[in-house]
């Protein structure tokens, strides 16, 4: 299956400045060499703690926010290295879903004016009815009335301005979707709506997503693979009902045991992770997650450990992750 979007060695670090001249003392990293590739259709989950440049690699992606090393190639073509011109195609096709509906919409502008907007950009051919037919079409395939077109973002609820915001991203017909942890400031009923909303629209459409979140559960009801991200790196990556039944790296072990719905075992005691989450400042050496493992020895600190293939579709970043897919066992 030939890939729409591949990510290689994708790298942002932030500048630390200090002092009056503001010079450069020491970078962020908040994505460290990051590879993954998504195929026409097919949806991967980008999972882990508040901090460790989910979003970071989204934003990279749709050139939001700048990169500083790696590629991003998009039908074959590197996108960080993209004319204007070439830049202005790519956004017409790679779209976003903003994490927050309230910030993420003009008040200024009524909702048609809103959903057009991209329209008047990337399709000059439409004519004014045919932009205002597409943004009453678009109104209903997110589930909103007609009327909502002439009101303004206030006066609707956190659903359904990320109804809004779906409506937009769709409107100049795109083959790729950022989500930026679209339900997660929505209500448990209603995340369950916009997530049910992105399933249809994800086949009606054959549309291919990236979808980011820290909540397991949403990422299995939506998502073919996963990656798991720890300190701006993926430590492992898999189809999303195998990594669920066997995970290999101890930070996903941790993570799917705080779900008991997660495991296959809804009996097994929960892995209490010890500490915070190291800086990526100065992150440890070693294995970034060493210091807070449960099953870190000596090696693990030492060493950056290897990525292990457990078989063609999964793969794990760890020191004692088995080809032949044998879990790291908690030491009694």
């Amino acid at each position: 299956m030939s890939e729409l979007l591949k990510v290689e060695g994708l790298q942002v670090y932030f500048p630390i400045r200090k002092g009056i001249l503001r010079q450069v003392v020491g970078q962020v990293k908040a994505v460290d060499g990051v590879n993954f590739s998504l195929a026409p259709g097919r949806t991967l989950g980008l999972v882990g703690e508040s901090g460790c440049g989910k979003t970071t690699i989204g934003k990279a992606i749709l050139r939001l926010t700048p990169a500083t090393g790696g590629r991003v190639l998009f039908q074959g073509q590197d996108m960080l290295q993209a004319s204007p011109s070439e830049l202005l195609n790519f956004r017409a096709k790679a779209q976003i879903v903003f994490q927050d509906p309230y910030s993420s919409l003009n008040p200024r502008l009524d909702i048609g004016d809103i959903i057009a907007e991209g329209m008047t950009i990337h399709l000059k051919d439409l004519t004014k009815t045919q932009r205002t037919a597409r943004v009453q079409e678009l109104l209903e395939t997110v589930g909103l009335p007609n009327s909502a077109s002439s009101r303004y973002p206030h006066e609707f609820s956190g659903g359904q301005r990320q109804r809004i915001g779906i409506a937009r991203a769709l409107a100049v017909n795109p083959q790729f979707l950022v989500c930026d942890e679209p339900v997660s400031a929505l209500d448990l009923s209603i995340q369950a709506q916009v997530l049910n909303l992105l399933i249809d629209l994800r086949e009606r459409f054959n549309l291919t997503l990236l979808f980011i979140s820290h909540d397991l559960s949403v990422v299995r009801h939506l998502c073919d693979e996963v990656a798991v991200m720890y300190l701006g790196r993926i430590v492992e990556q898999a189809p999303t009902e195998q990594l669920y039944r066997s995970p290999q790296h101890p930070y996903t072990q941790s993570l799917l045991s705080a779900i008991p719905e997660a495991t296959t075992n809804p009996q097994k005691d929960r892995i209490r992770l010890t500490g915070d989450v190291p800086s990526p400042i100065n992150p440890p050496s070693g294995c970034p997650f060493h210091p807070r493992c449960f099953a870190a020895t000596e090696l693990c600190s030492q060493t950056v450990p290897p990525r292990v293939d457990v078989d063609p579709a999964h793969w794990a970043v760890c020191h004692y992750t088995q080809p032949e897919g044998v879990k790291v066992s908690v030491e009694s």
